[in-house]
């Protein structure tokens, strides 16, 4: 049953709720990688921040925002818990990804748990098998990546390229109850440790027609059956185009963290030296400069993402591919000034306990996720700037 949400949380009352939020979640880095995922805590307070459903629809509750409200909370959490940032972002956007499927599964979904958390598996799965059977499909295999699945309800889990009844090859999402897949405990890894990013088996799943989706002609054009019945701009946006805006601002959110990090313990570490008459070296100041101006001209580049979808609707190639590049060349900038921000900082950085090293090792392991990779950007990007099929 569709419900309208009796006051609309406005962006600003979002970007208020997201300091407030981070100011909790601050002190559990620490916990977050002991645990290699976020505590319970953590998702609960997010859930009772009413933030999760900032992107879901009005018509079922939600406070229809726009993504740049996305960016906006996603960048006050990361900056103070990098891997808590990674995994609000998800908890948000996941639900703007259900509007764009079949009304029946969003109806489903969502009237079930309004604050429904559900996680997503995008690369290709292993040990795939899928079968048309009547009604839907029967779905087996093994995927991996999946932030946050220790605490989600559902899931959505990409195929490899598909072809069906002589039909053009397509990737295919299945929509998929916690009933129906097993968490794999995999994430042992050096950096994001606290993201929860498992794996997960499905062992021959029925899933219904309503609960599939062709993820190309999501990706690509855009073409949704939920675009017929939420028709705000942000639900009208190619998912290669919008997604990355989770991604990005995470790290953004991270990389600006870090750098106000580094500034504080700095101006403890030169206050200490008061006596020392030459002043503040300049080569610091030069670094400060630098890497500031860095992070700042990143965050520009997603902002100026934000103003080519905001309007939502179709995007040609040459958007795509821009897109595309500035999104890779952002991440890469900011893996780039946090490695600096941390190399900068002493050799007590290398001490686990050191907030900066958390910083670094989760900004690097964000910037490495596969849409990211710069190298196939500007394969895409530099092929249309000079006319080339190669």
């Amino acid at each position: 049953m569709e419900a309208q949400t009796a006051k609309r949380m406005t962006h600003d009352e979002a970007v208020a709720r997201a300091k407030a939020l981070a100011a909790k979640l601050r002190g559990r880095m620490k916990e977050g990688e002991l645990l290699y995922r976020q505590p319970d805590e953590t998702i609960q307070d997010i859930m009772d921040s009413g933030l999760a459903t900032i992107l879901k629809p009005a018509r079922f509750g939600g406070h229809e925002l726009t993504l740049d409200a996305l960016v906006d909370t996603t960048i006050e959490v990361a900056k103070a818990n990098p891997a808590a940032g990674w995994c609000y972002t998800f908890v948000v956007a996941h639900q703007w990804m259900l509007a764009t499927w079949p009304q029946q599964a969003q109806q489903e979904v969502w009237s079930e748990n309004p604050n429904v958390n559900i996680a997503t598996a995008l690369a290709f799965p292993r040990n795939e098998k899928i079968v048309r059977v009547e009604g839907g499909y029967q779905l087996s295999g093994e995927w991996s990546f999946s932030s946050g699945i220790e605490h989600s309800e559902w899931v959505m889990a990409s195929s490899t390229e598909r072809s069906f009844a002589g039909e053009d090859p397509q990737r295919y999402m299945f929509l998929v109850p916690r009933s129906d897949y097993t968490i794999v405990n995999e994430w042992q890894v050096a950096g994001l440790k606290a993201s929860g990013s498992n794996g997960f088996t499905i062992s021959d799943a029925f899933v219904p027609e309503h609960r599939v989706i062709n993820l190309s002609q999501w990706a690509g054009p855009g073409v949704t059956p939920g675009m017929s019945i939420n028709r705000g701009a942000s639900y009208n946006v190619p998912l290669y185009c919008a997604l990355p805006t989770c991604l990005t601002s995470a790290i953004v959110g991270a990389s600006l963290g870090a750098y106000e990090f580094f500034i504080k313990t700095l101006r403890e570490r030169l206050s200490k030296n008061s006596n020392n008459e030459s002043g503040v070296p300049s080569h610091f100041k030069q670094r400060v400069t630098e890497l500031s101006a860095q992070i700042d001209a990143a965050e520009t580049l997603l902002r100026k993402a934000l103003d080519v979808i905001r309007p939502g609707g179709e995007f040609d190639l040459g958007q795509r591919a821009r897109l595309h590049r500035n999104y890779s060349y952002l991440a890469r900038s900011c893996s780039s000034a946090v490695d600096e921000l941390f190399q900068f900082s002493g050799s007590a950085a290398v001490y686990d306990w050191n907030v900066m090293q958390v910083y670094w090792r989760d900004v690097k392991v964000m910037s490495m996720h596969g849409y990211l990779n710069f190298d196939a950007a500007s394969d895409v990007f530099g092929s249309y700037e000079l006319g080339s099929s190669q």
